[in-house]
């Protein structure tokens, strides 16, 4: 008899520490490294619902109950709860295991001996996590866990979304996140959730980091987000900076630009309604440009404008300015002539289920004009709360050019020429003012001109082995104007010894188009025109390469059709002006024997 009061005594001291634990704990929402311990709210015909707030698209969550609730108390807040273990077999077994564990190998003590549950109930936060943990890793080694599947549920569609558990019993549950991939199903985490019984809806919660927005029973933060989305990345003209960006339609992405041209790109994430329940929430923004493209910077620093809310929106009031204290840039030099600029935001918590944008201008620079097709791109990934990094989007642009080869006919054999000196113009018409460029000199002799708004070289000029390079230039592509990339070119000396008439100098128009094949872009020149029919320049049929001649009498000028009539222009042109000056000498002379 004595025996039995005992025993007696030593469970109601065990129940009565349960309840004073668990009325702290039991439905308090700790989620972190994937252990819960939440809640869950129960319906009016006393089955429940689990709701896994914003759940990742293309999971299943799944609830394998392990202990039940009696003897609630409170009126619609929980003070007190009694808790009894309802696992067994194997489930049971591994339970019991994995809380030892997380007791770095406590045995499970006498007066929770057949009630591991409570004991469980009465683990701090960090232990429970490790008893997350443990369970996670020991799944496959339960060989009755079905019999305890009391609900599952899986998020359907494309983005995160609260995903409702619908559950057949009220009780304590090891829910378990998953995915497949492969054919093969993948464990993303197991979270301890602790539901309510019919009739409560709130209690006090001693919310852990990751947690803080839940205020309802029935709701959790399923921590292990998945890998973010990949940014949206635009690019327009430099111009959509310091504008709207919601008015902006015209995007500048798989266009044609030339060195100097300044471009506005936009690097756009979505912050994770999570957020919300996390006391400090990062995100970070990694953006490269490749050799070719210069951050343009004011006292050696990119300028950026961050900013949070909707960003298509045509309303000022759906978009917030951030202030540059909540974030820090760093840029970093690649061995590829690359560079890298990380945007690291604090705290993004209050932004949770908005989007996050940040802006800022790059400038096409002369390493893009080193060649007649070149591509400059812009990558950008993110990193959320400190887990994996996105997939990359980009944007990329092309840069053209154009060349050919200078020569003469001296004794019928063609000789490259040197020191030919042409203007360039954009458009179809040798008028205006003409290109500015910059002279590059190779340590062979050899030279090329990039395009440079700023530049001082007016005239292009053949190198040593008669070459004519032009790079840096805005090209032509199909999804653009015709009047794209077309540019004319004028001689403005001959070298010596050739004729250095305005009429037999060269003057054509030539076209660059630019086409992409699997990411490389090439480059196609098209001659357009060419000196009104003296055929000075002409194209290979073949390889499209183009060269221009200079004469040296007009005998070596084409002589039939067109080309014939214009001659005899020439020769009258010649004629006109030989009579002219023989006029003006005749008049001197008729003055100095008046004299």
């Amino acid at each position: 008899m004595d025996r039995r009061d005992a025993n007696n005594r030593t469970r109601e001291e065990g129940l009565m520490k349960m309840r004073k634990l668990f009325a702290v704990v039991a439905a308090a929402a700790t989620l972190i490294g994937g252990a819960v311990f939440g809640a869950a709210t129960a319906v009016a015909d006393g089955t429940a619902t689990i709701t896994a707030l914003n759940a990742q698209q293309g999971c299943t969550y799944t609830a394998y109950k392990f202990a039940e609730f009696s003897n609630p108390q409170g009126v619609t807040k929980i003070t007190s709860i009694d808790i009894a273990t309802t696992a067994s077999g194997s489930f049971l077994t591994t339970i019991t295991t994995a809380a030892q564990d997380a007791k770095n190998n406590t045995t499970v003590p006498a007066e929770y001996k057949n009630n591991v549950a409570a004991w469980i109930a009465t683990f701090s936060a960090s232990e429970l996590r490790t008893f997350a943990d443990e369970m996670k890793a020991s799944l496959s080694e339960i060989t009755n866990l079905n019999d305890f599947n009391k609900g599952t549920a899986t998020n359907t569609g494309s983005s995160p979304a609260d995903t409702a558990i619908p559950l057949t019993e009220e009780g304590w549950y090891i829910v378990v996140k998953h995915h497949t991939e492969d054919s093969a199903v993948v464990t993303d985490s197991v979270a301890v959730v602790a539901s309510t019984i019919n009739g409560y809806t709130t209690m006090e919660f001693d919310l852990d980091d990751g947690q803080k927005n839940v205020i309802a029973l029935g709701q959790f933060n399923p921590k292990d987000e998945n890998q973010p989305n990949a940014p949206n990345k635009y690019v327009y003209d430099k111009t959509m900076c310091s504008e709207d960006i919601s008015k902006n339609t015209d995007s500048m992405d798989d266009k044609s630009v030339s060195v100097g041209t300044e471009l506005c790109y936009v690097v756009q994430t979505n912050v994770s309604k999570a957020a919300a329940g996390y006391t400090t929430y990062p995100i970070t923004i990694s953006d490269t440009v490749s050799k070719g493209l210069t951050y343009n910077e004011t006292d050696g620093a990119v300028q950026i404008k961050a900013y949070w809310g909707d960003m298509k929106s045509t309303s000022a009031d759906d978009k917030h300015l951030i202030d540059s204290s909540a974030y820090t840039v760093t840029t970093t030099s690649n061995a590829d002539g690359s560079t890298t600029m990380l945007v690291a935001f604090t705290d993004a918590h209050n932004w949770a289920g908005n989007q996050l944008w940040i802006s800022y201008s790059a400038t096409v620079n002369k390493d893009a004009g080193a060649a007649d097709a070149v591509t400059v791109s812009n990558s950008a990934k993110v990193q959320h709360n400190g887990n994996d990094w996105s997939e990359t989007t980009s944007t990329h642009q092309y840069v053209g050019g154009f060349s050919f080869f200078k020569y003469g006919v001296d004794n019928n054999v063609e000789a490259a020429l040197s020191g030919a000196k042409f203007n360039v113009f954009g458009g179809t018409s040798a008028t205006g003012t003409p290109l500015t460029f910059t002279k590059v000199d190779n340590a062979d002799g050899t030279s090329y001109y990039y395009y440079d708004p700023a530049g001082t070289v007016t005239e292009v000029e053949s190198d040593s082995e008669g070459n004519v390079k032009v790079y840096g230039l805005k090209g032509h592509m199909s999804t653009e104007s015709e009047d794209d990339g077309v540019y004319t070119l004028k001689e403005t000396a001959a070298p010596s010894g050739y004729m250095n008439v305005d009429a037999v100098k060269p003057v054509f128009t030539v076209r660059v188009d630019l086409s992409v094949t699997s990411g490389v872009v090439s480059n196609t020149l098209l001659l357009t025109s060419n000196n009104n029919g003296l055929k000075l320049a002409s194209q290979d049929g073949t390889d499209k390469s183009i060269k221009v001649k200079n004469v040296k009498s007009l005998t070596q000028l084409p002589l039939t059709g067109g080309a014939g009539i214009i001659l005899f222009s020439v020769i009258a042109a010649l004629l006109i002006a030989v009579a002219a000056i023989a006029t003006v000498r005749i008049r001197a002379v008729k003055r100095e024997l008046q004299a």
